[in-house]
């Protein structure tokens, strides 16, 4: 099934404005799905990342992309040497991610949420470099590492957890906030959340 969502509005002038060029087109907003076979069919593992947001997102979008697609090469190395994995792998790039991540949900529309065993998500800016503002200027001025608001949500799942949680300790990793999908982290895990997906995000 393919959805297609449609925004419409008008072109308004202003410092954030973009060009008249832009404005004229209609906007469009698409998923990307790819899948790697599994022996075992009855459940699923599904690995996401938005696509888009509002303005400029480099720093924000690139860095899930990327883990993204370095898993989808990892796993289909995988398969073309040894064969299907044990799971089925489903991998959604999804649209739509400031509209209430309708992208997502409009994927999870499309599945029985029982037969998805995990959802693993690669959020916004999981290893962007951090910067700081100072009072009274525009550009941001780098500081060295990672910026310091990453957050790791893992559903209630203790084996979930159980896999999760040692590879996301190492130092080189930190400082990483560990909370619940449901609270202070309203994006795409609680959309898997809210369907009963167990969930590994980072953003």
């Amino acid at each position: 099934q393919q959805a297609r969502l449609i925004l419409t509005g008008e072109y308004r002038d202003g410092p954030r404005s973009v060009p008249p060029s832009a404005a004229s087109r209609t906007p469009q907003s698409t998923n990307t799905i790819a899948w790697l076979p599994g022996v075992d069919e009855s459940r699923w593992l599904v690995i996401g990342t938005p696509l888009n947001s509002w303005l400029i997102a480099g720093g924000e979008r690139a860095p899930g992309v990327a883990v993204f697609i370095h898993l989808a090469r990892h796993l289909a190395k995988r398969v073309r040497e040894e064969g299907p994995l044990p799971y089925p792998v489903y991998f959604a790039a999804t649209g739509g991610h400031e509209i209430l991540q309708f992208g997502l949900q409009r994927f999870l529309s499309c599945v029985d949420p029982e037969l998805v065993g995990a959802y693993v998500h690669a959020g916004a800016g999981l290893v962007s470099r951090g910067y700081n503002r100072e009072a009274g200027t525009r550009e941001p001025i780098p500081r060295n590492g990672v910026h310091q608001t990453r957050t790791l949500s893992i559903s209630e799942n203790p084996l979930l957890r159980l896999i999760a949680n040692p590879p996301f300790a190492r130092p080189a990793l930190q400082p990483l906030f560990d909370l619940p999908p449901v609270l202070f982290n309203p994006g795409e895990s609680r959309v898997a959340w809210q369907a009963g997906i167990p969930l590994v995000s980072i953003s």
